[in-house]
Parts: C-alpha cells; sequence; structure tokens
C-alpha cells in the first residue's frame, strides 16, 4: 500500500506516533467504527488520526476517521495522507455541516476556537441524533481560575476566582459554560460524555519557523529566544507531553464515566518556568532561552496549576514520558525532519 502512514511522514514522528497505538489501549474497540475528531488540525488531533491510521495499516481493521478543523491546518498537516480512503475531512467552526457521516467515538478537542454555544449546542444534538457510542470533551487547566485551596494540586472539584473584569476571562467563562453543557446534557440523556481537563501539552511544532524548531536545528548557532508558557500565569505547571495526553483522552473515551471530570498530566513533569528553561537549554545545547519571571512560590500565592491525576489513573492511565525526554524526542523529530 502505497500510502501507508509510515511511508508518507518522517520516521522520527512515525515511531512516536505508534507509541500511541502500542501504549496499552485497546485499539480493536475501534474496528469498523468511525471516529470523528475536532481540533483534527492540532497537535493531539493530528497525533490520534495518525495512531488510527496506522492501525488500520497494521490491523487492516476498517477505522474510519473523520477530521474536522480549520483547511489550512487540515491540507498542511496531512498532506500526502489526504488521498488515504479511510479518513474524510470536514472544514468546520461550529459543526452544523457533519451530513451524513455518523459517528460512534468523538473525540472533540477544539475548544480553543470553538467555545461558543451555537457550536457545543450542535455537537451535543448530534452526539443524541446519531446515537454516539462515547465523547470525551477536552477542555483546559485555566477553567479552574485562580484557585485557593490550601494544597499542592488543583483536584476536579476545585473551582478559582476568575476576574470578570478581566477580557481574559472571557476563555474562562466560555469553557466553563460548555462544561457545564455537556455535564447537564449527559445526565439527562443519560449519555457517555465525559469532560478532561488537559496541562499544557507540547510536542514537535508542525511550523518550520516555530523557535524550537530553529532551536533544534543542527546548524543553529544564533541567539533564539523561546517563551515558555506564555499564557499562563502560575509560576510551577504541570506538563503533558503529546502521546500522553493522546492515550489519557483515549483512556476516558473507553473507560470514563460519564457526566464526570478527569485531569490529564504526565508523571514527572511539573517544572518551574526557569526549571523549563533548563531542561530546553539542556536538550538542545542552546543557552539562548529567554529566562521568565522569579520561579519563587510564597504561601500567599495562589494553588500552583499542578493537576491531581489520581482519577484519571484510577482508569489504568499511566504517563510514559517526562519533560527531558519529550524534548528529547522533539529534537530528534526536528532534526530528522525534510
Amino acid at each position: 500500500m502505497e500510502n501507508k502512514v509510515a511511508n508518507l511522514i518522517n520516521p522520527y514522528l512515525y515511531r512516536d506516533i505508534l507509541s500511541i497505538t502500542q501504549g496499552g489501549i485497546d485499539f480493536s474497540r475501534f474496528e469498523n467504527k468511525t471516529v470523528l475528531i475536532t481540533g483534527a488540525g492540532e497537535l493531539v488531533g493530528y497525533y490520534i488520526a495518525c495512531a488510527l491510521l496506522i492501525y488500520n495499516d497494521l490491523n487492516n481493521s476498517h477505522i474510519k476517521v473523520i477530521a474536522v478543523g480549520k483547511e489550512q491546518n487540515l491540507m498542511k498537516k496531512y498532506a500526502e495522507l489526504t488521498s488515504r480512503e479511510d479518513i474524510d475531512f470536514i472544514i468546520s467552526e461550529v459543526y452544523n455541516n457533519f451530513g451524513s457521516y455518523k459517528a460512534d467515538y468523538i473525540i472533540h478537542n477544539d475548544f480553543s476556537d470553538n467555545m461558543e454555544n451555537e457550536a457545543i449546542t450542535n455537537l451535543l444534538k448530534y452526539i443524541k441524533a446519531n446515537n454516539v457510542i462515547s465523547t470525551v470533551i477536552n477542555s483546559s487547566l485555566l477553567v479552574y481560575g485562580t484557585v485557593y485551596n490550601g494544597k499542592s494540586e488543583i483536584l476536579e472539584d476545585d473551582l478559582g476566582y476568575v476576574d470578570l473584569a478581566s477580557p481574559k476571562s472571557s476563555i474562562v467563562q466560555s469553557l466553563r459554560m460548555a462544561e457545564c453543557a455537556a455535564i447537564n446534557f449527559a445526565k439527562a440523556e443519560d449519555k457517555n460524555i465525559m469532560i478532561t481537563r488537559s496541562a499544557i501539552d507540547y510536542g514537535v511544532p508542525f511550523e518550520k519557523e516555530h523557535p524550537l524548531c530553529k532551536l533544534f536545528a543542527e546548524d543553529c548557532h544564533n541567539p533564539v529566544a523561546v517563551f515558555i508558557g506564555a499564557n499562563i500565569s502560575s509560576k510551577i505547571n504541570s506538563y503533558c507531553y503529546v502521546t500522553d495526553f493522546a492515550r489519557a483522552l483515549l483512556t476516558v473515551l473507553f473507560k470514563g464515566t460519564g457526566g464526570e471530570v478527569y485531569n490529564i498530566a504526565s508523571d514527572n513533569s511539573v517544572a518551574s518556568n526557569n526549571e523549563l528553561q533548563n531542561i530546553i537549554s539542556k536538550t538542545t545545547n542552546n543557552e539562548a532561552v529567554v529566562k521568565l519571571d522569579n520561579d519563587i512560590v510564597s504561601s500567599m500565592d495562589a494553588t500552583q496549576y499542578i493537576l491531581n491525576t489520581d482519577k484519571i489513573k484510577a482508569l489504568g492511565f499511566k504517563s510514559s514520558v517526562d519533560l527531558e525526554n519529550g524534548y528529547k524526542r522533539i529534537g530528534a523529530i526536528i532534526r530528522n525532519s525534510n
């Protein structure tokens, strides 16, 4: 088969995505099923879609992937994979044009752009009309706001203060609204819809002009600045490598309880801004990473964005990639790209 994934993408990227199919998830449950992925042009959506295509290549499993996203992202990332018969693409922003496609499973990871009422309402209507088996809707650690729980971690039942006067609060309010609508719908309609809240996810940048690509390039001798976690005000954060993120979403999709919320983060991936700077500098052999704000945490500070993951671990999920190994994987993919 000429258009096998292994023949069309970077071999190091292929190996990274293959680790998802070999990471303890029962992909046989997808056989002869249709999986709809929103945000399919973004990092984790691409990884999950390709993992399903790889499983088809290896097992002839007749999985159908419906990749939903922005046209530019989809066509650029999937490139020659768009010629495959087991993946179709839908350009949609408010999910009102799914047509005759009937999904068995849905992975919704497009909250960054589709947080408005119309999008989430249309998605829930689609779930009901098509009797979808299971849906996971990924949110963000930003939904917690500013938490003062007196603990070192944030649990799923924590909700903190949101400054309604700040323009940035619209994102958090939209996240909370969408979560609430989905949870209420799941309980009222007895649907298997779960919410996940992800730590800061990271993986290989697809844009060659991205600062990390410049840092990892073998011929990079000029100072390059990288601003780490610029949209997170916390001094210490949880992180999640893309393959762990993908496996976590699939774990919740198969084993989660409808109406429940699950935090997602990788073990051994909690770092201050300066610690993350040191990791990136070490793996790139480049000291020109921007040093961010002071990392000292006082007793007066809000709870840092460190996510407690006991609930998802109870489902059997175990992360496998820490920060240093995550950036080593990114470096290997970039250095061996065309």
